[in-house]
């Protein structure tokens, strides 16, 4: 029995169940979790506007304008990072950033390689070149006072796009999401969502 149960754990874990317990008799329910977190893209993007707005310069500013590179982007805040710090050197607005590194087993060579990739970033033109470099924990905790994760600024974009009706190929191809189901697993249940939101409203 200890085994099922240390099982069902791993299960709850990997997967966001919950593994409730009834006597002898164990019942997994399924958690309702959204990677967004309930962002709206438009909503937060206009209050990084405003915020970046009041603040000029400094670490504040600097925050600010990254998180505000990873929603538009819709990227990782290590990725955002990169940007923000690469356009305060280089001055560009178009410029690719590494994304995070993989490792992959190589059949042929019989070793495990790193893969390492680069992404295309865009620095809107509201972003100043003025600010200080930044790194993704400075970045988390700011974004943590103010209330939510930095990961969710991501599916807020995945959700915008779906709800616009783009491809899942093509968001995971801007997103750089190597398993293209998790896309359209997300943004199917998103639109599920809506649906049975906007019949229980009519």
């Amino acid at each position: 029995m200890s085994d099922c149960n240390n099982s069902n754990k791993r299960l709850a874990k990997n997967t966001g169940n919950v593994t409730v317990e009834h006597g002898n008799v164990e019942e997994v329910k399924k958690v309702k979790k959204t990677w967004d977190r309930g962002l709206d893209f438009e909503k937060i993007k206009a209050e990084l506007e405003q915020a970046m707005e009041k603040t000029s310069r400094g670490p504040t500013y600097s925050n600010l304008a990254t998180l505000y590179i990873q929603l538009i982007n819709g990227s990782r805040v290590s990725e955002a990072v990169d940007a923000f710090n690469n356009f305060l050197e280089e001055r560009k607005r178009d410029l690719e950033v590494q994304v995070r590194k993989r490792w992959r087993k190589d059949k042929k060579a019989g070793k495990v390689v790193q893969i390492i990739e680069f992404r295309k970033m865009l620095i809107p033109s509201s972003i100043k070149r003025q600010g200080i470099r930044r790194t993704p924990t400075q970045v988390k905790v700011f974004a943590h006072r103010k209330g939510f994760n930095t990961h969710s600024l991501r599916y807020a974009f995945v959700s915008y796009l779906g709800k616009r009706g783009i491809a899942p190929q093509i968001i995971a191809k801007i997103t750089h999401h190597k398993r293209l189901e998790r896309i359209i697993d997300y943004t199917s249940q998103k639109a599920a969502d809506d649906v049975l939101k906007e019949v229980a409203e009519s």
